[in-house]
């Protein structure tokens, strides 16, 4: 390799780091002694007068191929629309007249060194093993007269990332749809035995209908790659503020660098704002942030990637979790955290439950305060003061019946599965047979309430069958019992009336009817 080509390659690959990075890498490269001098000089131009000549540099390139490249195989060049760091990008239009089409065509920036021709027609190559429609297709490909590579990507029309959600200021469901499909585009590259190594905002595209495009693999590797030929072909080339620390470290990447990159991104997605690319891992934005939306970001970016999410697949499952308002595996599976995830992601299940318990517990609280009153005035005669003893044992043992039944669906339970007041009904109604076994009076009194509750999620049969077994063979002992099932007949008519059992609601009613005047 010819020595200006050699310090080329190694300055593009080294002006994007920090002083102290660049004199690491150096000594890392072992040059001799004029190469290092003339390397130095050239990063020291860079940094005092860079920006202006890499600008001329490469706009004089541009200018080059638009003047001397207006065609590559079926396309005509037409303008350019992006530049990055290694490539130049150019809208064209199919040029044969077979049919229309528009087309994204990159070609390498500036003057090309070997390296940078092998990494595009390496990015050409895993393109072409791509088929998602989150990642931008490979459409076409070649190589121009003086050999230089080239490909022709779908065109899309829209925006970065960043400047989507600056336009369009989507939501925060909306924002976590976005990154949805980029975990399904990096999932998908994953399979393939492909890490991105270069995921940041300005790598993805969204068009105005909200379709998300991942773009530029211009430095990805395969995962099962040589060692050898990782060493050979990836000076260290990354995005300065979305890069992992093992990343910037030079030290092996594994697809857990992707997962860092895109904590990063879904920080920068929600909050707005992206801290210093040297911290690792970055604040997070708690104070912005739902908690179990920061312990996600803090587990995507942890510092050692073993402490990351698994895979792309592993990083939207916690984030399903998240919109299910189920427990997500970042945060600390305590039991006060799963009851309250629980009460959040059943809110009308509990209520019933609780308003159950409630109904239950006042009862039980009223029947032991009249029987305190009892006791004190002595002005009930002993049978009554019996039956207010029996009453308030029976209310205790509906409360506990209930307590047991509902607990069969408590948090530590269900982790996995939706609860509903049905299944919250049903837990209950399972357990009738052992309580009539030990308490058939109580167990009459539980069938009735069910048959209510069931009644208000419209299971009419359901309720119908337990009033009809609660009621059966229930004599009054006194006045106010006989008045409570007055109303669970008149319950028991309009079941019946309900399900169009005309004869038998009639005297249902009857019944109720019966009951009051006594």
């Amino acid at each position: 390799m010819p020595r200006i080509d050699h310090l080329a390659g190694h300055f593009e690959r080294l002006c994007g780091l920090s002083v102290d990075e660049q004199r690491a890498e150096i000594d890392r490269l072992g040059l001799d002694a004029d190469d290092r001098r003339q390397l130095l000089e050239l990063l020291e131009a860079d940094r005092r007068d860079g920006d202006p000549i890499r600008q001329a540099v490469n706009a004089g390139a541009a200018n080059f191929h638009r003047s001397h490249v207006s065609r590559l195989g079926a396309w005509r060049l037409l303008r350019e629309i992006g530049a990055g760091g290694m490539g130049t990008v150019f809208l064209a239009e199919r040029a044969d007249g077979h049919f229309d089409q528009r087309v994204a065509i990159k070609l390498l920036r500036g003057f090309p060194t070997r390296d940078s021709m092998r990494r595009l027609r390496q990015e050409r190559q895993i393109l072409a093993g791509l088929e998602h429609p989150n990642i931008a297709r490979l459409l076409d490909g070649g190589e121009t007269a003086d050999g230089q590579p080239w490909l022709a990507m779908e065109y899309v029309e829209g925006s970065s990332l960043l400047e989507y959600a600056r336009r369009h200021a989507p939501t925060l469901a909306d924002r976590l749809r976005l990154f949805d499909a980029m975990l399904d585009a990096i999932g998908h590259a994953h399979q393939h035995l492909i890490i991105h190594r270069d995921l940041k905002p300005a790598n993805v595209l969204v068009s105005d209908e909200g379709v998300v495009k991942l773009l530029d693999f211009g430095i990805a590797r395969l995962i099962d790659e040589g060692e050898a030929a990782h060493a050979a072909t990836s000076t260290r080339v990354f995005s300065r503020g979305y890069a992992s620390p093992e990343q910037r470290d030079g030290r092996t990447i594994t697809t857990a660098s992707d997962i860092y990159s895109l904590g990063i991104m879904l920080h920068e997605l929600l909050t707005g704002r992206r801290d210093s690319a040297d911290e690792a891992p970055p604040r997070i934005a708690v104070l912005a942030l739902d908690a179990d939306l920061a312990g996600i970001l803090a587990k995507a970016c942890a510092a050692r990637p073993e402490d990351r999410y698994s895979g792309a697949g592993e990083f939207r499952d916690d984030l399903d979790r998240y919109r299910q308002g189920r427990p997500v595996r970042a945060a600390r599976m305590t039991r006060a955290y799963r009851l309250r995830k629980f009460v959040g992601r059943h809110r009308l299940g509990v209520g019933a439950a609780l308003l159950a318990m409630l109904v239950v517990a006042a009862f039980v609280w009223r029947l032991e305060r009249e029987r305190e009153r009892a006791l004190v005035a002595e002005a009930a005669s002993r049978s009554a003061l019996l039956a207010s003893e029996r009453d308030a044992a029976s209310a205790r043992a509906s409360l506990q019946f209930l307590t047991d039944a509902f607990s069969a669906a408590s948090p530590d339970a269900t982790m996995s599965r939706q609860v509903s007041v049905r299944d919250l009904l049903d837990a209950a109604r399972s357990k009738l047979a052992g309580l009539q076994a030990k308490d058939p009076a109580v167990a009459k009194q539980m069938q009735r309430l069910l048959a209510v509750l069931y009644s208000q999620l419209g299971e009419a049969r359901i309720a119908r069958d337990l009033m009809r077994d609660g009621l059966a063979g229930i004599t009054p002992a006194d006045g106010a019992e006989a008045l409570r099932l007055a109303n669970d007949y008149s319950e028991y008519s309009v079941l019946l009336g309900l399900l169009d059992e005309g004869p038998a609601a009639a005297e249902a009613a009857n019944t109720a009817a019966a009951w009051r005047e006594q």
